[in-house]
């Protein structure tokens, strides 16, 4: 089917529509290439700001020991420094938190930040309390509100940042598993487009040679077989393109030609025979003639005596 389509185009058809295949079999390989780049290129992406996450959330722990061990010193103590050291890290802690809040696309994770960030504003109340009721002088009281609130909360904040933690993990390890996946299949795919291209490219030149230089290889033949006298050969006419038209021309050259070669040879032999009919004429005559002298020369002889 194919090559009968070929055979119905012209000879520039026959080229444009080859090396259009050639090409669109090259566009194709080199859009699904730059696809799987880009695949890959927000895998990567992905993968870049996990791990950024990963790192402002272990800061975020960080942080979250730093406000702890600030609290207490300032409760025990009720230093001023510490006081400060609270509130820069606090400026830290919520310069963090706004930072993972920008950077966060799974909701599910974006929540248990928030649950973070509220327990840690439960805290902060309780330090308060404490706070209070250490200035109070009402110590069993503080101890009571640190024992049975500020440690649970703290730990339950730990444990949000280590689940946390955890997830973030796994969700990197997915990305880099899937992008390992996929730069493998994008490699035996790659591999896979490259063979059948170079089949397929292989495929469109045979068929190309073959509709274009099997007419001209024997349009040659036929010349070569009426140079050495062969009038009756013919070109095969394999297509409807110019090597078609050009050997359909040249059949009807040949058979015009042919025509007037018998025509001539025809016109030779009416001549040859003109000819052999006026030699035949003339040796007729001639022979005539030599009998006639021969004939008078007798005669003379015959009559010479009575002269």
């Amino acid at each position: 089917m194919i090559r009968k389509f070929f055979k119905s185009l012209s000879l520039r058809g026959k080229l444009l529509t080859g090396f259009s295949f050639i090409i669109l079999v090259f566009i194709a390989f080199a859009g699904y290439f730059l696809n799987s780049l880009n695949t890959l290129d927000d895998l990567f992406v992905g993968l870049e700001r996990e791990y950024k996450i990963l790192n402002l959330i272990s800061g975020l722990e960080l942080n979250n020991k730093k406000l702890a061990d600030y609290s207490k010193a300032y409760i025990l103590t009720q230093d001023q420094k510490w006081e400060d050291s609270y509130d820069a890290a606090l400026r830290e802690y919520e310069f963090v938190l706004d930072e993972i809040r920008g950077l966060e696309e799974n909701r599910q994770d974006l929540n248990t930040v928030n649950k973070f960030d509220s327990l840690i504003n439960q805290l902060k109340g309780t330090e308060l309390l404490i706070l209070a009721k250490v200035r109070e002088g009402n110590a069993a009281k503080a101890k009571e509100y640190f024992d049975n609130n500020y440690e649970q909360r703290q730990n339950d904040a730990s444990r949000l940042i280590v689940g946390l933690v955890e997830t973030k993990l796994k969700e990197v390890s997915d990305q880099f598993t899937e992008s390992r996946k996929l730069a493998d299949s994008t490699r035996v795919i790659l591999v896979v487009l490259i063979l059948v291209s170079v089949v397929i490219m292989l495929f469109v030149s045979f068929l190309l040679t073959s509709v274009i230089s099997r007419p001209i290889q024997n349009l040659f033949e036929v010349v070569k077989r009426i140079m050495q006298g062969d009038m009756k050969a013919r070109a095969s006419v394999f297509s409807g393109d110019e090597i078609g038209v050009l050997a359909s021309n040249f059949n009807d050259m040949t058979e015009r030609l042919e025509a007037s070669y018998a025509e001539l040879e025809d016109k030779v032999s009416l001549r040859t025979r003109e000819l052999e009919e006026k030699v035949t004429e003339l040796e007729n005559t001639r022979t005539a003639m030599v009998r006639a002298v021969e004939t008078l020369e007798e005669i003379r002889k015959k009559g010479s005596p009575k002269l």
